[in-house]
């Protein structure tokens, strides 16, 4: 975050030091924000200068920072077991029954879990370059479904007190690359959106629209979870090969500290919930960081453009893995005007909170920050 802006008074910001709005003439937008920044100083500068109060039913819980595309992300990761020092015994003992809920669940396909949770997160401006590290540490899917009983208990309370670069890491069990895929068809483009039948980070069997491709890092399992999870998975009749490609870990050795462990979850996603089975580094951009407070969930977005006729999308759609839980795919034009009027026309119920916060940096990487904020403004004020 711009730590020059904390230096200054409370009304004496520079517009161009706030990263985390577009001004046009006396109209705020802010779709999303930095809650140190705005939450005390912003809203009450625009509240007077426009005489207006700022409506903020479709950003409310949604902290989200703008990523340049030339920004550095590294990773680094805090030793085993960590999870456990956080966590008291019934949380545990919830973390076990929902484990083994989930197993006994005939239809199940995919495992969730190991995966990683933040620990801390560092933005620093070197240069007028920012530099971002996320601090993961091991924990799985069921731990962070564990943890959300207490969350909603406290929510309101912590609400208030929200910094995303210091994470609550008892509750901050999970951290997805999320990618708004665009696709050129001839000479348009589409935005691709998923109507899901049910939303596993949510844990709600309702339809949701979503991004196409959203996933959560796999890890490494211990020794002891190794040994445990094969146990478990061959008395469910699997076989070693089925074992180790469930269990296999997207990132390797050096991928573990780069920006390459948020690309090859992408990559992998693309190809499960898609049916996409080569997608390239190159054609995968980081345009915003930040965290869903409603859930806890901390999300990487990412802007994925590829070249491909709609028509063979939806066809490697329906061959893919994750087809049948998800509905169907929705393509937008994509231009500020009809993206922002589809996510206008969708109630808050009806699609997972990143979802909105992906098509607007979305539309500000690609296009014009005054046309993008005449389209979107709309929402807001």
């Amino acid at each position: 975050m711009n730590k020059e802006i904390h230096k200054k008074g409370k009304d004496d910001i520079d517009d161009e030091n706030i990263p985390f709005y577009i001004r046009k003439e006396n109209e705020y937008v802010i779709p999303c924000f930095d809650i140190q920044i705005i939450n005390k100083q912003l809203d009450k500068r625009a509240k007077r200068r426009t005489g207006d109060k700022i409506k903020r039913d479709w950003l409310e819980g949604l902290y989200f920072g703008q990523v340049d595309v030339n920004c550095e992300i590294t990773v680094s990761h805090i030793g085993s077991g960590k999870a456990d020092d956080w966590l008291e015994e019934p949380v545990k003992y919830r973390r076990d029954k929902l484990f083994r809920d989930w197993l006994s669940n005939p239809e199940w396909k995919y495992y969730p879990g190991p995966s990683y949770g933040v620990y801390g997160t560092k933005a620093r401006h070197i240069h007028g370059r920012l530099s971002l590290e996320f601090q993961l540490f091991p924990t799985d899917y069921f731990y962070f479904l564990a943890t959300q009983e207490e969350y909603e208990a406290r929510k309101n309370k912590i609400s208030r007190e929200i910094d995303v670069n210091r994470p609550i890491p008892q509750f901050a069990h999970s951290i997805s690359p999320a990618a708004l895929l665009v696709v050129r068809d001839g000479s348009e483009r589409y935005a691709i959106f998923a109507k899901r039948k049910g939303s596993l980070c949510l844990g709600t069997g309702e339809e949701l629209m979503g991004l196409p491709i959203c996933v959560t890092p796999r890890r490494a399992p211990s020794l002891e979870e190794m040994t445990y999870l094969s146990t478990v998975f061959k008395k469910e009749g699997l076989g070693e090969d089925d074992i180790k490609d469930i269990l296999r870990p997207d990132s390797v050795e050096d991928d573990l500290y780069s920006i390459n462990f948020f690309i090859n979850p992408l990559i992998r996603g693309a190809k499960m919930e898609l049916g996409i089975d080569e997608l390239s580094k190159e054609s995968i951009d980081f345009i915003a960081y930040g965290l869903d407070s409603q859930r806890y969930l901390y999300s990487l977005i990412a802007f994925v453009e590829i070249e491909m006729p709609l028509s063979e999308l939806e066809l490697s759609h329906i061959n893919s893995l994750s087809a049948s839980t998800q509905h169907e795919l929705i393509h937008v034009r994509f231009n500020p005007d009809a993206i922002a009027e589809f996510i206008k026309g969708l109630k808050k119920s009806e699609y997972c909170p990143t979802t909105q916060m992906a098509a607007y940096y979305a539309c500000v990487h690609c296009f014009d920050a005054a046309e993008v904020a005449r389209s979107f403004s709309g929402m807001l004020i």
